[in-house]
């Protein structure tokens, strides 16, 4: 079984983590600074930016979300339907990373979603 090998930038438990690990992009070892949220987080920042209306309902889903930021070093955000980010959802993310082998810059959404509901 491989390590799992990670630099937590902020405290696991709540609704987001910046992590940073070593993996793969396009066959390169590369650096991800990491953003993982949980879907509940996202909606309420939309709210707060003031992108979505809180009469309405939304649905979300899951994404990663990839851009360059330095040489060798790429800017990772992840969206998760969980209720906290804590050190096994850490794991379950970087496996995922590490995997998936047609990672791409951009945007990328996948299911399951999640509908939230108008807040009164």
């Amino acid at each position: 079984m491989t390590e799992i090998s990670y630099q937590a930038l902020t405290r696991l438990g709540g609704e987001q983590a910046h992590i940073r690990f070593q993996g793969k992009f396009q066959n390169q070892t590369v650096i991800w600074d990491t953003q993982i949220l949980t879907l509940a987080a996202v909606y309420r920042q939309l709210l707060k930016d003031r992108e979505i209306n809180a009469t309405q309902s939304v649905t979300l889903s899951q994404f990663m979300e990839i851009k360059p930021a330095e040489p060798g070093e790429y800017s990772l955000r992840i969206g998760l339907d969980v209720p906290c980010i804590d050190e096994p959802t850490v794991f379950k993310t970087i496996i995922m990373i590490n995997n998936y082998k047609q990672l791409q810059l951009g945007r990328l959404d996948y299911q399951p979603s999640r509908t939230f509901p108008i807040i009164s």
